[in-house]
């Protein structure tokens, strides 16, 4: 079975709080379908 993949957003390189309830809710999907969560830091160089 595939993976669940949660791609989190970085600025100024912190990551954003939506991107932690991102991930959190890709857990959830992937323990109800019995898989792993693949997660994915998106972001400029030193953005903001």
């Amino acid at each position: 079975m595939a993976d669940v993949l949660a791609v989190a957003e970085v600025r100024a390189g912190a990551l954003m709080s939506v991107s932690r309830e991102v991930v959190s809710a890709a857990r959830g999907i992937a323990d109800a379908l019995g898989c792993s969560v693949e997660a994915a830091a998106c972001g400029g160089p030193g953005g903001g």
